[in-house]
């Protein structure tokens, strides 16, 4: 497994802990240099392998891996070029997992922009966030293409549970059914036509 983007580790760790033989790249020497000391809490025969890399012109690794995974890197890198290097460096019957945001919900756009405007994000994050032209395009280069979104009602209402509850705790009893409610919702929302690109994940 080649964790595409690892930051300090969280999955290549856990997929490791659990018998699958994991690389881990990211861009940043102090992530990796985390993801290591992190690792080594593991016996030896479960900790990933980490490598400090740009994960848009990685060298070698040519068909390697059975499986790419990139969680949450897509909105950091320039799509095309992420998306080339994984299908370069999967196996001829190897699979690439995503699991990123989509740019169409207007409320999570919101938070994008005002989290842009207060510096808490680049410019480059802000405006590459990934829409679905761009998952319809992997169509091109893959042989099978399955989507699937989440969190349409999820976010909004974990945001709206934090803002109460920080201001009235005594409400939690009232405000954590809520959670339930938006998943059902959510599970509705996603069958519907035209309604799943606005989910906050695919």
């Amino acid at each position: 497994v080649l964790d595409f983007g690892c930051g300090m580790g969280d999955l290549s760790i856990y997929l490791a802990s659990r018998g699958a033989r994991v690389t881990g790249v990211d861009i940043s020497d102090r992530a990796i240099q985390r993801a290591r000391a992190k690792a080594a809490r593991y016996s030896q025969d479960q900790q990933p392998v980490f490598h400090v890399g740009d994960v848009e012109s990685l060298a070698g690794f040519d068909g390697t891996f059975d499986y790419v995974i990139s969680q949450g890197v897509l909105s950091f890198v320039d799509f095309d070029m992420a998306i080339a290097q994984m299908d370069r460096m999967i196996r001829p019957d190897g699979s690439v997992l995503l699991c990123d945001t989509l740019g169409h919900n207007p409320i999570t756009n919101l938070g994008r922009y005002i989290s842009f405007r207060r510096g808490n994000t680049t410019e480059w994050q802000y405006r590459h966030v990934v829409r679905a032209e761009m998952l319809k395009n992997l169509e091109r280069r893959f042989a099978k293409v399955e989507v699937e979104h989440f969190a349409l009602f999820t976010i909004p209402v974990m945001f709206l549970e934090t803002a109460i509850l920080r201001r009235v705790p005594k409400l939690e009893p009232l405000v954590r059914p809520l959670a339930g409610l938006a998943l059902a919702l959510d599970r509705w929302a996603m069958r519907v036509p035209g309604l799943a690109r606005y989910g906050y994940r695919f």
